[in-house]
């Protein structure tokens, strides 16, 4: 029996849920804390990773691991055959369930405490509508990521340094390039031309800083961060050379633009206005500056 890649883990018993918390359970299904990826290891066997931190269920019950490392981060989910619909979740390194109390693996023959009803639930899209403009710069040496992976530029450049943030309903962006359209992803030194997968996810997670707007800025497949070589990523511990500053950028609206941007246009130069085409039509093109447009 096939299970679905994306999904919520609900005890059959209490009616709880998993979610991003190793010791507790959410009385409702609230995503993306509750929602989980099913990665598959073969005969039955599964990493189980929630969507909103990335990490994964392990044999340490109380903890979640950052990785998959080995047999304790895995686990062997089945039909259970006496509770039609259900499934019993038991890790493969010390042969115990996963049961009704958060912080407890159960031993032994599994009861109605351990039965699991596992649901689908939908695959995370863009909201397109709540997709914002801006820059990223690093905050250790004050340079912008632009059109070329390896490369960063000293200044702002519209539209070579121009970004899209693009948010899924799982917690997750991708970042695009308004100058090629194209997206950074966990192979760093190319971009995509389009999100398949993972790799061209982004996680960000805020940093505390006096600038503020601050962030790691990290890749949802190798989980490796951004830092202020252009030309890699950073695997483990972030620091002050992986904290990013999210510098926002206006862009009028291309649907009834004149009245809805009276504010925006009034207030800045024209060269410093940005009108992305088709910016109300679901899809995703290259803005350009009102100057731009008015030269045509």
């Amino acid at each position: 029996m096939s299970l679905p890649k994306l999904c919520s883990l609900q005890n059959a018993d209490n009616k709880k849920y998993r979610c991003n918390h190793a010791t507790k359970l959410a009385s409702d299904y609230n995503p993306p804390q509750c929602l989980f990826e099913l990665l598959p290891y073969g005969n039955e066997t599964y990493a189980i990773k929630n969507v909103d931190n990335g990490e994964f269920y392990q044999n340490h019950i109380r903890s979640l691991a950052s990785s998959v490392k080995g047999d304790g981060q895995l686990w062997t989910i089945v039909p259970d055959a006496e509770a039609e619909g259900t499934f019993t979740i038991q890790n493969v390194e010390n042969g115990e369930y996963m049961t009704s109390h958060a912080g407890q693996l159960h031993k032994g023959k599994p009861g109605a405490n351990e039965h699991w009803v596992i649901e689908a639930r939908e695959e995370a899209k863009p909201d397109l509508k709540a997709s914002f403009y801006g820059f990223l710069k690093n905050q250790s040496n004050n340079e912008y990521r632009c059109n070329h992976a390896s490369q960063l530029k000293d200044k702002p450049v519209v539209p070579n340094c121009l970004t899209k943030f693009i948010p899924y309903d799982d917690g997750t962006v991708a970042i695009q390039n308004q100058d090629n359209y194209e997206f950074f992803q966990s192979s760093i030194l190319t971009m995509a031309d389009r999100v398949t997968s993972d790799a061209q996810k982004w996680r960000l997670i805020e940093v505390d800083s006096e600038e503020g707007n601050t962030f790691y800025v990290k890749n949802v497949q190798n989980e490796e961060y951004m830092t202020s070589k252009a030309s890699q990523l950073h695997a483990g511990k972030p620091g002050k050379d992986e904290v990013w500053v999210i510098e926002p950028f206006d862009c009028a609206q291309t649907s009834s633009w004149m009245s809805s941007n009276a504010a925006l246009i009034g207030n800045k130069p024209l060269s410093e206005i940005c009108l992305p085409a088709s910016h109300d039509s679901g899809r995703i093109s290259a803005p350009t500056t009102l100057s731009m447009v008015l030269k045509q």
